[in-house]
């Protein structure tokens, strides 16, 4: 299975954390010749290392100086950066083939001597085709530039045949060449970019031999979670129609709560926030690449929205009333990431729009713009996630409530210990005029003296978290205590 790749530079400068956590590889532009550096080099870099992906850097030969020159210029800024990549990259296109392949060998040898890393080596198809590059292909990984599609835009990590596909239609002699990587398209696109980005695939054996395998994110064996009480009353479902806002050719593209305004919307599970602010702030026109570029979500339509990425799929929350939430905030299940409302034009009066948009995006091929069922793709997600912990001999993650409950003899004393000694006291403190943070500590240390369980409710109130968020939080986990539905 290849690992996704972006390449970026100044040109991609201010790209979105959410977007580079998309890659598996992030390849990150660090010098040109020996008279440039690129001053977006750190910020991006950093984004990448904080998102725990595989990070190269790369050098864009210019001729005018030696090889060794260059490559200490490269070497040189990122000892000044204090940082240190993966892999590095020499990248030698079309127009600096007068320092031929002599040049470029004495670069490689010299960067991975001095360095003691990986170094690749990058062209285009046609060059490897003229010069053959026959003193590179034993020592060094190759990375590919080849468009099949020219520069038409790809969307997503999507490429439209295999590598080996590519070769052969290009009559490519490959003798002795181990390819690390390809890059497919220089006009990529991946929601939160409105604009270019070069897409890469990268290959198992080569990459994992070079710089360790990439060790996938582990599967958290915790059940997805539905925004709201599970009971619920759903005004229009998944596919139904009967209304003037279905653009849809299938019907409604999501699932619509009947909720009140400002009640707590909870996220699904795990995930990162890749848009918080009212729909019409979204970027892109209403050309094809603009509307994927913004998950096709309609500027007046949605009003207040959320749009949470869990690796993948997409969860997109519409029409809130408010959101404490932020661009690249990192979320886990049963966050608090907004407040329902009645926001956009596409409401005939308050309820929660949830959506849920499954990768490899299919937004213009199931009717649907990419979405499916968001209540049939939750109860499937929690079929499968108990069917791998059966096989694993893994148990379910249970949530707090559930371990508390198994202290008590019946779920009928749990419930009334509950209603006694926590809801209504927390109930009482929590009292419209009273600030939630001043009495944030007084509700914990109620908690704490019913139980020992209580890791869920001390993350409540973790410093630096915004108390508007939790107090909403608890609301909904009293309100649900109460009338006994946990």
């Amino acid at each position: 299975m290849p690992y996704t790749g972006i390449d970026i530079s100044n040109y991609q400068a201010g790209l979105p954390q959410p977007v580079i956590a998309q890659a598996d590889v992030v390849i990150i532009k660090a010098t040109e010749g020996n008279t440039f550096r690129d001053p977006h080099t750190a910020d991006l870099f950093m984004k990448a290392l904080r998102e725990g992906k595989k990070i190269g850097v790369y050098h864009f030969a210019r001729p005018g100086t030696t090889a060794a020159a260059q490559a200490q210029y490269m070497l040189d800024y990122m000892t000044e950066l204090q940082l240190t990549p993966d892999f590095y990259v020499l990248d030698f296109e079309d127009e600096t083939q007068t320092h031929d392949e002599a040049w470029a060998k004495a670069f490689l040898d010299y960067t991975a001597e001095v360095s003691g890393l990986p170094v690749w080596f990058y062209c285009y198809v046609a060059p490897l085709k003229a010069y053959k590059y026959k003193s590179i292909r034993p020592h060094y990984k190759f990375w590919l530039a080849g468009y099949y599609l020219g520069y038409n835009p790809i969307f997503g990590f999507t490429p439209p045949m295999s590598l080996d596909e590519y070769i052969l239609f290009n009559d490519v002699n490959t003798v002795g060449i181990d390819f690390a990587g390809w890059q497919y398209t220089p006009v990529g696109r991946l929601p939160g970019w409105d604009a270019d980005l070069d897409l890469n695939f990268f290959f198992d054996d080569a990459f994992n031999e070079m710089v360790g395998a990439i060790t996938p994110a582990p599967v958290a064996l915790a059940q997805l979670e539905y925004p709201v009480d599970v009971n619920t009353r759903i005004s229009q479902d998944f596919a139904q129609s009967g209304t003037n806002f279905n653009l849809a050719t299938g019907g409604h593209t999501g699932r619509d709560y009947a909720v009140n305004i400002d009640t707590p919307v909870e996220v699904v599970a795990p995930g990162t926030v890749l848009w918080a602010d009212w729909a019409s702030n979204l970027p892109g026109d209403d050309s094809t690449a603009g509307w994927e570029s913004r998950w096709l979500v309609h500027k007046s339509f949605a009003g207040v929205t959320v749009v949470v990425d869990h690796g993948s799929y997409l969860s997109l929350y519409a029409h809130l009333n408010f959101t404490p939430m932020n661009v690249g905030d990192a979320v886990e299940k049963g966050d608090v990431i907004g407040y329902s409302g009645n926001t956009g034009s596409a409401t005939t009066g308050p309820h929660l729009h949830w959506e849920i948009v499954p990768k490899p995006f299919a937004w213009w091929t199931n009717g649907y713009y990419g979405r499916v069922s968001p209540g049939a793709f939750v109860e499937a997600s929690n079929k499968e996630i108990e069917r791998v912990a059966k096989a694993a001999g893994i148990s379910i993650e249970k949530d707090f409530l559930e371990e508390i409950m198994a202290l008590y003899n019946s779920k009928e004393e749990f419930e009334a210990a509950l209603r006694k000694n926590i809801a209504q006291p927390i109930l009482d403190e929590l009292t419209p005029g009273k600030a939630g943070v001043k009495n944030a500590g007084n509700v914990f240390i109620m908690l704490y003296n019913i139980a020992g369980h209580l890791e869920e409710f001390k993350n409540l109130f973790m410093p630096g978290k915004a108390g508007v968020r939790y107090e909403g939080g608890m609301r909904s986990l009293v309100r649900s205590i109460v009338e006994g539905k946990k």
